[in-house]
């Protein structure tokens, strides 16, 4: 019984020396927003927000498309020494550069009310 506890513990200790060190890949963040700005106070405020929009996001070729929920999405791009991300809106016909600080970027792309008449003709 005493050597299996002692095998049981050098089993553990050798497991636990040879696991591959799990080390955290530098990612970039991006968030994107996308709304109707209703107020006209230039920022999101709720009930703005586009939902089921898609946005598609483009890095060096290697090409993310998601849908945003409550006019917003966020995406997690992996790859390394990133320079510029291409964001585009197709339904809207709206695209937008952004480069990266400290592996975070944002995106806002801001409708406009549609102006109304006052009295009809």
């Amino acid at each position: 019984m005493r050597n299996q506890f002692m095998l049981f513990l050098f089993l553990c200790a050798l497991a636990f020396s040879i696991a591959p060190s799990a080390r955290a890949e530098e990612s970039v963040r991006l968030e994107v927003a996308v709304y109707l700005d209703i107020n006209g106070d230039k920022i999101m405020s709720d009930g703005e927000g586009i939902a089921n929009v898609t946005v598609i996001v483009d890095v060096d070729g290697h090409r993310q498309a998601k849908s945003t929920q409550n006019g917003q999405v966020i995406f997690s791009l992996p790859y390394a020494n990133i320079q510029t991300i291409h964001v585009e809106v197709p339904y809207f016909a709206l695209a937008d550069e952004v480069k990266p600080k400290d592996n975070l970027a944002q995106v806002d792309f801001r409708l406009k009310s549609p102006e109304l008449p006052v009295y009809l003709p």
